[in-house]
């Protein structure tokens, strides 16, 4: 009986053992997936960055053209002004 003991722990130790490797495989798959997702949401965060750049620059031509059409609209009204005022 003296012998039974030590042989329990040691196959209690290595089950435990097993255990710990497979709980250590789990943890580095879930680190693998976090990396993939952090590495999309970069790239997901670096395309939304460019289309918010594009985006600004249409802003800046439409206020641009908006304010040149502001000009030729009140050119428009100062010439008819000047032409009904003309006797």
């Amino acid at each position: 009986m003296y012998f039974l003991v030590p042989v329990t722990l040691v196959r209690d130790n290595a089950n435990s053992v097993r255990q710990i490797a497979a709980a250590v495989g789990q943890q580095d798959a879930g680190i693998v997936q976090i990396s993939r997702a952090i590495t999309d949401l970069t790239r997901i965060m670096d395309q939304t960055l460019a289309q918010l750049g594009s985006s600004e620059q249409a802003i800046t031509v439409v206020l641009d053209v908006s304010e040149k059409m502001s000009g030729v609209v009140e050119q428009y009204r100062w010439s008819e002004g000047a032409l009904s005022s003309s006797p």
